[in-house]
C-alpha cells in the first residue's frame, strides 16, 4: 500500500504595514546612494584640484592662526581613545589629535557642496575632514553623548589616519567604504545590534561605494 502525503501550501499575503516599510526601506536606500554619487561626484572633482594646486608656502604665524584646538565639547583624551581603536583595528602607524572645529550644518554644507550646487537643502552634512588642513569639521548639532555623533567622530578620524598615513586607494568611495566599514565595526563594539538600520543606510550601498568607476 502506498501512502500519500498531502502538503498544504498557505499564501499569506503581507499586510499594508509590511508593503509600507519595505516601500520606506526602498526610499531610504535609494536617497542614500543619491547622495553618496553626488558627494563623490563633487567630491571627485575637488580633490582633483587640490592635487593640482601648487602648494603654499606657509610661515610659522600663518599656522598659529590657522591652528583649531579640540572643540570644547570634546575630550582630547576621547579622541585619542578613538585613535588608538582604529589603529588597533588597523594596525596602521598611529597619528596625533587632528584640529577639530564646529561649524553649523548649512556651512558644512557649502563647504562640501559648493555655494551654488543646489544641494544644499538634500545633502546636510555632519562632519567632514579637510585634508588640506588636517582638520575635522563637525557640525554644531554633535552630540559627545550620542552614540551615533560618536561613530561620526570615528568615521572621520578614520579619513585622518588615511591622509595621514598616505593610504593609497584607487578611488575615493574605496576611502569612504573603508571609513563605514570602522565606523560600522565600531557601533557594535558599543551594542548597536544593526548600524546599518542606525545610518539608515544598506550594506549594498556602503560595498557599492567600493566599486571604482571604469
Amino acid at each position: 500500500m502506498v501512502t500519500v502525503h498531502k502538503f498544504k501550501v498557505e499564501y499569506k499575503i503581507p499586510s499594508a504595514l509590511t508593503w509600507t516599510r519595505k516601500i520606506i526601506a526602498m526610499i531610504r536606500h535609494a536617497i542614500f546612494v543619491a547622495r553618496l554619487f553626488a558627494i563623490s561626484s563633487i567630491l571627485t572633482q575637488t580633490s582633483r584640484a587640490e592635487n593640482n594646486h601648487p602648494a603654499k608656502a606657509i610661515s610659522d604665524n600663518e599656522k598659529g592662526a590657522q591652528r583649531v584646538s579640540v572643540s570644547a565639547h570634546i575630550s582630547a583624551d576621547i579622541v585619542r581613545d578613538y585613535i588608538k581603536w582604529i589603529v588597533d583595528q588597523t594596525s596602521w602607524p598611529t597619528a596625533g589629535v587632528p584640529p577639530i572645529k564646529t561649524t553649523s550644518p548649512e556651512e558644512l554644507g557649502k563647504m562640501l557642496l559648493g555655494p551654488s550646487s543646489g544641494l544644499e537643502e538634500i545633502i546636510r552634512p555632519t562632519a567632514l575632514y579637510s585634508k588640506n588642513e588636517h582638520l575635522i569639521y563637525l557640525a554644531t548639532t554633535w552630540k559627545k553623548d550620542n552614540v551615533l555623533d560618536q561613530s561620526i567622530l570615528v568615521h572621520e578620524l578614520v579619513h585622518h589616519l588615511q591622509v595621514e598615513n598616505h593610504i593609497q586607494l584607487e578611488c575615493w568611495g574605496r576611502y569612504e567604504a573603508q571609513a563605514y566599514e570602522l565606523q560600522i565595526r565600531w557601533l557594535r563594539t558599543q551594542g548597536v545590534e544593526d548600524p546599518y538600520r542606525l545610518l539608515r543606510a544598506t550594506r549594498t550601498a556602503i560595498d557599492s561605494l567600493a566599486e571604482c568607476p571604469q
